[in-house]
């Protein structure tokens, strides 16, 4: 392109057109040359910013460096042009033809044409390069912000599958040490591709579709996984494919969620089911306890008596336990005024002993003024007798049973390891066997809905799992201490919510 200048043009020559693309850009232009600062030309756009007549300015050793209000500005700027061959975003402040201070920010480009160094000058208003810059970081934060809070592990690569991006929950998920150490690592080979995973990456790289497969195998890092992983094209504003971005999922925790949900669904059965009983059953424990009271009332052998009376005891417990079943099925119940441990344990050590049977030797430890819990009364008698029947269960031959009850401070010191309670003050419940204990593999699964160790028609499977779920409902924790041969050791902390 050659710049025109009044009075270059040859005798006779025709006058050189305006280069079109120059002077019809959006963007505020001139051209100056460096070793004058005269101007060579200029288009519409900055005239019009400015108030310029082309006529002013063209040709004019001094036009444009009059422009600026501050010469120690002009010339910091032309020292850096000189020393770096180009300047980007530099704020300028250039004054008007009606002497207006105009704040811009200029970037320039010192380049070579006809034998001389000539500057490319492009001006725009501080406040739209702002509010741009502005718009793409708050849009780059945002993205950011999102990959780094999602529990999904997200990445972005290049079409050859290097990785340029990645977030926390990725690296948790493969293994690696941090996202960073992801970064520049490619799609391992050493990771075992399931049918369907080349195709997914060819649909979204040459098809440019969203498509989904499995990864298993292990990573870089050593750690076995199983993954979905989703992948959607990665488009330039072009609307080429330059990568995809990964969207990956834990797959086998996929699984025991759905596992979970029919589990749950399960349980919701149950409680339908137990709905549909409970009238039947209250019914024939209604008839014993019936028979029960009548004998008590008409026998005249003392021991028949008791006995009765005991049954009558189980059948009135029987009756809670059936509201306990349904309960859960409900809403939890509104806050009480709380149950006094030490009180309920006094009124069970019969009936546990009585259950327990004469091989099992039952010793209470019942500390006093232990304070209100806030249990309901049947559910708690319930969780106690779970415990104390599985400990029978565990002790075929016969056994001690230890039983006990007493306040702890979670604020101490002595907090044990690994429990997720608030500090206060906790009522303790001890239930320790000499049984033949348990093994890592099924102390993980005590608690699950449905798992027993027991033969067949011997056990549901629930008692623990409603154990669980009722200390959790009261705010508190259960902890489970065995090893196979050495016995079990089951911890209840509960919260004590009315002090004695």
């Amino acid at each position: 392109m050659r710049h025109r200048v009044p009075g270059e043009e040859g005798p006779g020559a025709a006058p050189e057109p305006p280069d079109r693309v120059f002077d019809a850009s959006p963007t505020p232009m001139l051209v100056t040359r460096l070793a004058d600062g005269r101007v060579l030309d200029v288009n519409q756009s900055f005239l019009a910013m400015l108030g310029y007549e082309r006529n002013h300015l063209l040709g004019a050793d001094s036009a444009f460096s009059e422009m600026w209000v501050d010469a120690r500005q002009r010339e910091s700027f032309l020292d850096r042009l000189s020393r770096d061959g180009s300047v980007s975003a530099w704020p300028v402040v250039l004054r008007g033809q009606r002497g207006a201070e105009m704040h811009l920010l200029a970037c320039a480009d010192a380049i070579g044409c006809e034998g001389e160094k000539r500057i490319v000058w492009q001006v725009v208003y501080a406040g739209e390069q702002r509010d741009a810059l502005d718009a793409l970081r708050m849009s780059e934060e945002r993205y950011r912000s999102l990959m780094e809070s999602s529990p999904l592990g997200v990445a972005v690569t290049d079409r050859k599958l290097k990785i340029s991006r990645a977030n926390a929950a990725l690296a948790q998920l493969v293994g690696a040490p941090s996202a960073s150490a992801l970064i520049g690592a490619q799609y391992s080979c050493r990771v075992a591709v399931l049918p369907g995973m080349r195709e997914a990456v060819r649909r979204a790289l040459d098809k440019g579709e969203s498509s989904q497969a499995m990864v298993v195998g292990a990573t870089p890092w050593g750690k076995d996984v199983e993954l979905l992983v989703r992948l959607v094209p990665f488009r330039e504003t072009s609307g080429a494919v330059s990568g995809v971005q990964a969207i990956v999922e834990d797959a086998a925790a996929l699984r025991r969620l759905k596992h979970d949900l029919l589990q749950a669904a399960r349980m919701e059965g149950i409680g339908l089911l137990a709905s549909g009983m409970v009238h039947d059953f209250s019914n024939y424990l209604s008839v014993i306890d019936i028979y029960s009271t009548n004998i008590t009332r008409t026998t005249r052998d003392r021991e028949a008596a008791r006995q009765a009376g005991q049954i009558a005891e189980v059948s009135h417990r029987c009756t809670a336990l059936v509201d306990h079943i349904l309960a859960l099925a409900r809403e939890p119940p509104a806050e009480s005024q709380g149950t006094d441990l030490a009180e309920r344990l006094r009124e069970l050590a019969g009936v546990i002993q009585s259950a327990m049977g004469s091989a099992v030797q039952v010793e209470m430890n019942v500390a006093a003024n232990l304070g209100r819990v806030a249990i309901d009364p049947a559910r708690f008698d319930h969780l106690v007798l779970n415990l104390a029947l599985n400990a029978r269960d565990a002790m075929p031959q016969g056994g001690p049973l230890a039983v006990e009850v007493r306040p702890v401070d979670l604020a101490d010191a002595n907090r044990p390891e690994g429990l997720h309670l608030p500090d206060g003050p906790y009522a303790l419940l001890v239930v320790r066997d000499t049984g033949v204990g348990m093994d890592g593999a099924i102390r993980r699964r005590i608690f699950d809905p449905f798992f027993t160790t027991k033969k067949s028609g011997k056990g549901t499977g629930l008692g623990l799992w409603v154990v669980q779920h009722t200390v959790h409902e009261a705010g508190g924790e259960v902890r489970v201490c065995s090893e196979r041969g050495r016995g079990t050791t089951v911890q209840v902390f509960l919260p004590i919510r009315t002090a004695p």
